[in-house]
């Protein structure tokens, strides 16, 4: 082989092995970028507004709004556009709109933290007479801190029509628990004794197995020492059942 051709191996083998370690450059740098946005993605604030069914009233719309990334929200401003209309009161447009944090915004929401206030009922929304707006475009924008200062930007699309003609599964709540109570104190105020209130004896379940024990002995011993009968009127001996000792007590 001569020199020149053998140079020219080289030069080629050495030109791949360059394009093999850009690839690899390449595609580790690919890497880092993609850690660093999944990265970014989890410990970033994520405010969201969203409309939900109030737990005690299924026929309630609470508006809400909520944080569910893994860090605070600060300065956060929301736009809703249409203006919300409600019907649940004279004045329940107005309040929902004039509602804090949509007029001035919140300071902070920590993660987790949720915020929400009576929206509307499907009773009176969808009654005969009402043409209200159907769906609403929210714009939230806030900061978050450090590596993941922002600022965020993200939009919402409000759609009560979601929540009309669901099904659920009724379930208890804190509220019927409350009830429950309150009616097992009712009916303990109508228990009553001389002296006032319910009086409860308690007593040792040997000692009492074994007083129970000796009382059906000594009924099958002698039937009228089980104090079934008033004094002066135990019944003669022939005028008791000849199979009272077999009488299951």
């Amino acid at each position: 082989m001569s020199a020149s051709l053998a140079d020219w191996l080289t030069a080629i083998g050495a030109v791949g092995q360059l394009g093999v370690l850009s690839a690899a450059v390449l595609y580790a740098r690919g890497q880092v970028n993609e850690a660093k946005e999944l990265r970014r993605a989890q410990t970033r604030p994520y405010v969201i507004v969203y409309l939900t069914l109030n737990s005690v009233s299924r026929f309630l719309v609470e508006l809400a709004i909520e944080n569910i990334g893994a860090t605070a929200a600060h300065n956060i401003a929301i736009k809703i556009q249409p203006q919300l209309a409600s019907t649940i009161g004279p004045n329940s447009s107005a309040r929902i709109n004039q509602w804090t944090p949509l007029t001035s915004g919140i300071p902070t929401l920590a993660p987790g933290q949720r915020l929400s206030t009576l929206f509307d009922s499907l009773l009176t929304r969808y009654a005969p007479g009402h043409s209200l707006p159907r769906h609403h475009e929210v714009g939230v924008s806030y900061q978050g801190v450090g590596a993941v200062a922002g600022p965020w930007d993200d939009t919402f699309d409000l759609d009560i029509e979601i929540l009309r003609n669901m099904e659920y599964v009724g379930e208890k709540t804190f509220v019927d628990l409350v009830d429950e109570v309150g009616a097992i104190r009712s009916t303990m105020k109508d228990w009553s004794d001389i002296g006032g209130g319910l009086k409860v004896l308690t007593q040792d379940l040997k000692t009492f197995q074994e007083e129970r024990d000796q009382w059906r002995r000594q009924r099958i011993a002698d039937p009228r020492a089980g104090g079934l009968w008033a004094p002066g009127q135990e019944p003669r001996s022939d005028e008791i059942p000849q199979n009272t000792q077999a009488i299951a007590l």
